[in-house]
């Protein structure tokens, strides 16, 4: 396949990549060009492959093959690196590399430095924030204070933005010893947004007041 084809397969799979669709393995593969040279960077392409390597890696983690995982986390972090290097306003990717460094190496100040940089450059990215917010509450009480006032900002966003199923299973999981914390942090978001989170909520089991909203009446049998 020329390689121009292979760029414009691979920058309009990729967005359907991170919207879930599935693809065989061998079509992923097929579609990545060579890795770029320095003198041929482009930030939107190699944005593209790393996305790409990330579902082949997400693919390889299903297997016990510990060579493929292996190999394919290793291309990853390359195409990674690549599309930092070329543009590197990426929040998105410099999450994922805050993964893979934590995972590997632990919770070091190389990987709280990769999630500071996701925050600092996309703070309010819905579809970020999804991923992110859950992750980054596991870890709360080991993160620097500046990180986790954002953590807890970026909860309350997600219920501004009217992500009600991912915000409930944050708080009622990952954020639940924290809930002193995160609730308070709901006083700015709409009226309207914070009724159908609570609604949510009591959907699920739990009867929390939300600042700003009537005192929920708590039955006997709740």
């Amino acid at each position: 396949m020329p390689l121009l084809v292979k760029s414009y397969n691979v920058t309009r799979m990729a967005p359907r990549v991170l919207s879930g669709q599935s693809f065989d393995v061998k079509l992923l593969e097929g579609i990545l060009p060579p890795a770029p040279t320095l003198d041929s960077c482009q930030a939107s392409l190699a944005s593209a492959e790393a996305i790409v390597h990330l579902r082949l890696f997400e693919l390889a983690t299903a297997s016990v093959d510990r060579q493929l995982i292996s190999e394919r986390t290793r291309s990853l972090r390359e195409a990674i690196r690549r599309a930092l290097g070329c543009g590197p306003t990426q929040p998105f990717l410099w999450f994922i590399l805050y993964w893979l460094e934590a995972t590997e190496n632990g919770l070091n100040e190389k990987a709280l430095q990769y999630l500071r940089m996701s925050y600092l450059l996309g703070p309010n990215e819905g579809w970020i924030s999804v991923k992110r917010n859950g992750f980054s509450l596991a870890i709360y009480d080991q993160l620097p204070s500046d990180v986790a006032a954002r953590v807890v900002t970026e909860f309350a966003s997600l219920v501004s933005s009217g992500f009600h199923a991912q915000a409930a299973a944050n708080l009622s999981g990952p954020g639940w010893s924290r809930r002193e914390i995160l609730v308070p942090a709901l006083a700015p978001v709409s009226e309207t947004r914070k009724y159908e989170f609570s609604k949510y909520l009591r959907a699920e089991g739990r009867y929390l007041d939300i600042p700003g909203l009537a005192p929920i009446e708590r039955r006997p049998w709740n």
